[in-house]
């Protein structure tokens, strides 16, 4: 059975783009030509646009060439017909599909970065096509195969994002697990929560970042509450030092009040320099 089509993709560092060979030349017209399969549509004008994220390149068997753009007109009376095609080659969101008498004739340029991953790319139809600096000319057969569209797959690719995440990921990973709780015993000692080891501050008043005594890293965010047979008495203790403290707090507002404010206080000075006054006034000369 006939093959229709096939697929392999440009891999880059933040994609891996299809690319369809297609041995149907009347699908790959469609697909470059005809309202409503993909590439151009008729507008509330009834005029045939392109759509925004697509081109098609009809290339004649008489060397002539026939482009299809967004926000260009199309003059449908000058677009070759199927017969006059030779070659195809359409560009859309999915990626690229191309079509060929003579698939010798197409010709696929890239880049390559320093992981080894495509940069740029482009697909060219005819003996003229030339490589610019830098470029590399290779076949549809050295793209990638078709596993290689996969998140899982990518992500064991060096230089791809998917591999970068997932480094980023195990990093993470590593860190936290490395990473304890410090908390404060009974007695109010910071303490390591793998190891127990007591944890002092430095002479700026510093706590460590990792424990002197297993080599875990410290998180400070919060103090872990022991657990075990000290913890009740750790929170009694705890609960009781907040209430001596509410108690101690609400003593001093007591004693505010019974004092009076600024003002009235003030006031009392007044009235009693004012009777000293009448009593000095009332003895005899």
């Amino acid at each position: 059975m006939k093959k229709k089509w096939e697929v392999r993709y440009i891999v880059t560092a933040v994609a891996s783009i299809p690319v369809y060979k297609t041995y149907g030349k009347t699908e790959a017209y469609r697909h470059a030509a005809k309202d409503g399969w993909g590439t151009v549509y008729r507008d509330e004008n009834n005029a045939l646009v392109c759509d925004e994220d697509c081109s098609a390149n009809l290339y004649t068997k008489n060397g002539g060439y026939f482009g299809i753009f967004p926000y260009e007109e199309i003059d449908t009376k000058e677009m070759p017909k199927q017969a006059a095609c030779a070659a195809i080659i359409v560009s859309d969101s999915c990626g690229f599909t191309f079509w060929a008498e003579d698939f010798n004739q197409i010709h696929i340029f890239v880049t390559y970065e320093e992981s080894g991953l495509i940069d740029t790319y482009r697909i060219e139809y005819g003996a003229g096509a030339q490589t610019y600096d830098g470029e590399t000319e290779i076949s549809f057969e050295d793209l990638a195969a078709e596993e290689a569209w996969r998140k899982d797959y990518r992500a064991e690719i060096p230089g791809t994002i998917e591999y970068q995440h997932k480094q980023e990921a195990a990093e993470v990973a590593a860190q936290a697990a490395a990473t304890v709780l410090a908390y404060m015993d009974d007695l109010g000692v910071a303490r390591c929560g793998e190891c127990g080891a007591e944890l002092l501050c430095s002479g700026t008043g510093d706590m460590p970042d990792v424990c002197p005594a297993c080599g875990r890293r410290l998180e400070y965010d919060f103090f872990r509450e022991p657990e075990g047979p000290d913890a009740d008495e750790y929170r009694t203790r705890a609960d009781n030092q907040q209430e001596a403290g509410t108690a101690a707090e609400a003593a001093s507002e007591g004693q505010k009040t019974a004092l009076g404010t600024p003002e009235a206080m003030a006031g009392t000075d007044a009235t009693a320099e004012e009777k000293r006054r009448k009593k000095r006034k009332k003895k005899p000369p």
